[in-house]
Formats: structure tokens, sequence, C-alpha cells
């Protein structure tokens, strides 16, 4: 009986060698004879890209208006000014206002009289009014909002006609208030015509609202602000007239 269980052990040892030297041969085909046992390798987890957050209404306020250098051309000549009416070119839904600013200042160490002033305003097409400061009407009313106005430099700004003989300034505070009686773009430059006259009268410099030189460069960008707020307010009106 044990020499029976001794053969049945050595032939079970004999068949494993010979499974493993058939492996062997197997792998040695080809590992280049290296026995490999098989890798299990585990499941990567891929990353999940983030959705793209939503900015809800507050955000995009926050975000400020866009610049717009110029009025696009796509949107055609039938969307011009002169489609709308007076009423409708002020913008039943546009509240936003532009001020142009400019300043005539008198050379250095020099002052401006108040004589002086008085007629280079009138002959420049000024008339003296509500405020105590100068108006100019574009159709000449008076009665009609000013296109532009003229203040003093020096606080409160305004002229006392009774102290015009006596009165002394470095310079006048010319501006205009965005939209007005006329287009935007007629509007800045009769503005910046009556500034440029009126520098010529008082033999004095047509300056920014920081009292700078007006150079070409600046003189642009101010163009640029009245394009990109003409087309703010043409697109407003637009979108109006599309929802009636």
């Amino acid at each position: 009986m044990g020499g029976g269980m001794e053969t049945l052990r050595t032939a079970l040892i004999l068949i494993g060698v010979l499974l493993i030297i058939v492996i062997y041969l197997l792998n040695k085909g080809e590992n280049g004879g290296a026995l490999r046992w098989p890798r299990f390798r585990r499941a990567e987890k891929k990353p999940v890209r983030p959705l793209a957050p939503r900015l809800d209404v507050d955000e995009l306020n926050d975000l400020g208006p866009i610049e717009v250098p110029h009025t696009p051309a796509n949107l055609g000549p039938e969307h011009d000014a002169s489609m709308y009416s007076e009423a409708e070119s002020q913008g039943h839904d546009f509240n936003e206002e532009l001020i142009l600013a400019f300043t005539v200042m008198a050379p250095e160490s020099k002052i401006f009289l108040g004589s002086d002033l008085h007629q280079a305003l009138d002959e420049a097409g000024f008339r003296y009014g509500d405020m105590h400061i100068y108006h100019y009407y574009a159709d000449g009313r008076a009665n009609a909002r000013p296109l532009c106005s003229v203040a003093n430099v020096l606080e409160p700004g305004i002229f006392e006609p009774e102290a015009l003989e006596t009165l002394t300034t470095p310079g006048l505070s010319l501006f205009a208030r965005l939209p007005g009686p006329l287009d935007e773009r007629e509007t800045f430059e009769k503005v910046l015509q009556l500034g440029r006259r009126l520098a010529e009268s008082l033999h004095a410099e047509l300056c920014d609202e920081t009292r700078s030189r007006l150079s070409a460069q600046h003189t642009s960008l101010i163009k640029d602000k009245v394009e990109a707020f003409r087309f703010k307010r043409k697109l407003a009106n637009l979108q109006h007239h599309r929802s009636h």
C-alpha cells in the first residue's frame, strides 16, 4: 500500500515538472526565454471635463459695457438715423448718456478778460442763459435744447453779466451731453469746431477735460467713444422697434 502511494506521488511530481518545462518552452519562443506571468492592469479612470460655467444676469452686468470702436457696416443704410424721428432718436429704452468735455485755456501766465470772453462767445453763436452760463443752439432757438454749453473753469463755473467787465479766468469749459438735438457724429464735429474757433478768437489753446493740450490721438479716442455710444443707442432703438 505504501509502495503504491509512493509511486503515485512520484508520478504527480513528474507530471508537474513536465508542465513547467512545457510552459517554459512556450514562453521562451515568445519572450526570448524569460518566463513571465501575465500582468493584470487596473482600469484607469479618465478625468471628467467640467462643463463651462453659466453666467447669470448679474455676472453679465459685472462684465461692463462692450466697447465698439466703429459702427458695423452690416447694419446697412436702412438703420441710419434718418429712419427715426427726433423723439425716437433719443431712445425709448436707452437711459445712458455721454458727456463730451473740452477746455479752452489761456496761454501760460495769461488770463481771459470777461469782455473778451463775451465777444468771442457771441461771435461764435453762444447765448447767455440758463444756469448763468452760455449755450449754443443748433437751430438758433433759445427755447430748444442746447447743443453744447460753456462755463467758467473756476468755481462755481458761472458768469455774471454785471461783473463781466471785472471778470478774469484762466479758461472756459466747453461741454455737450449725448444724445442731443443732433446726431452724435454731427455733435462731436460741431463742438470740436466751436472749440477751435473760440481758441483761435481768444489766442488760446484747445485742451481736453484735464486741461492738457488736445492731441490728434486724444481727439481720435474721443471720436471712438462717440461712435461706440452711437452704435449702442442705435442698437437699443432697433431692438425697441423689433419688439413693437
